[in-house]
């Protein structure tokens, strides 16, 4: 699992309290993903030493999509990192999993959990219905995206 240094090419909030982080590997790309894995972000900061993880929304070779709530200091620290700040980035993490030969796959989500199901649904070539769950009408988000990949409950 090779260890990224990344710059910040975009740090936006989405919705109340969610935001979206677009990546780019300072040298070299990253390697392929599945839906599933993630990430593990190491601040750079010294009071905040532990990597913490995230659920990879989007992973191409030069760009990398996480999307996460603000919940504690940490990820309210990440959520000021400007455009140009890098960070540290390991990857891929964890057993990811792949729709098969399925014509039609069902993604179920709610809150945070639906940021990884998003590269599943983008994944193409299938039927795809997306049921996802949010704690409040004020923290719906990603549903354009979605929507793009298929039906939306």
């Amino acid at each position: 699992m090779p260890d990224f240094r990344c710059k910040v090419i975009e740090n936006i909030p989405i919705a109340e309290g969610i935001y979206s982080i677009t990546l780019s590997p300072v040298e070299g790309s990253f390697p392929k993903a599945q839906s599933g894995q993630f990430a593990m972000l190491s601040l750079g900061n010294p009071d905040k030493p532990l990597r913490r993880p995230f659920g990879i929304c989007r992973l191409g070779d030069d760009r990398l999509r996480l999307c996460y709530r603000i919940a504690g200091e940490g990820t309210r620290l990440l959520s000021d990192m400007g455009a140009g700040k890098e960070l540290d980035v390991l990857l891929p993490l964890g057993k990811g999993f792949e729709p098969g030969q399925a014509e039609r796959v069902a993604l179920v989500g709610g809150g945070v959990g639906i940021f990884p199901l998003l590269s599943a649904a983008e994944s193409g070539g299938r039927e795809i219905a997306a049921y996802l769950g949010f704690r409040t009408a004020a923290q719906v988000c990603l549903t354009e995206e979605f929507a793009k990949c298929g039906r939306l409950h």
